[in-house]
């Protein structure tokens, strides 16, 4: 037997895999040709990637913007510190960065691709698209309880 399948219509992609994963997080695909996002909050957090209860201390960036959060690598953090001026998370409260795809990223030994920040306006790319400050969208109350994959 199969399925009736003629009315789906299949858009082709360069990168499935992580078109296909619930990103909570900023990625790549996210970013564009680039964006600039004002920094609300900074700091480290602890984050459960597999939802197995196993967390990770991780530097976040949250944006005054409707930007998802950012998980900053060591990199990224050191590059936004040069342009607030300080090591200090709370002195990027407010500091406007610009992030973009930078395809030379390399990760677990594969150049992959990523998401990399600079000073707005001094990378080559003059099609950043702005990126109007909103309120986030109001989260759902949780009950605390979160079922675990098998």
């Amino acid at each position: 037997m199969r399925y009736n399948d003629d009315d789906l219509e299949l858009r082709e992609s360069e990168d499935l895999y992580s078109e296909t994963r619930n990103r909570r997080f900023l990625a790549k695909e996210d970013v564009g040709d680039g964006l600039i996002g004002t920094i609300r909050q900074a700091g480290r957090a602890k984050i459960d990637f597999g939802g197995y209860g196993e967390t990770e201390e991780h530097t976040v960036i949250l944006w005054k913007e409707d930007i998802k959060p950012f998980i900053c690598n060591a990199t990224n953090a050191w590059e936004i510190s040069q342009i607030a001026g300080s090591t200090d998370s709370r002195k990027w409260v407010d500091v406007h960065v610009e992030l973009y795809h930078e395809k030379k990223v390399p990760f677990g030994g594969k150049i992959v691709g990523g998401i990399r920040v600079r000073r707005p306006g001094t990378g080559p790319s003059s099609k950043i698209t702005p990126v109007v400050a909103q309120p986030p969208p109001a989260r759902k109350p949780t009950t605390g309880t979160r079922k675990r994959k098998p």
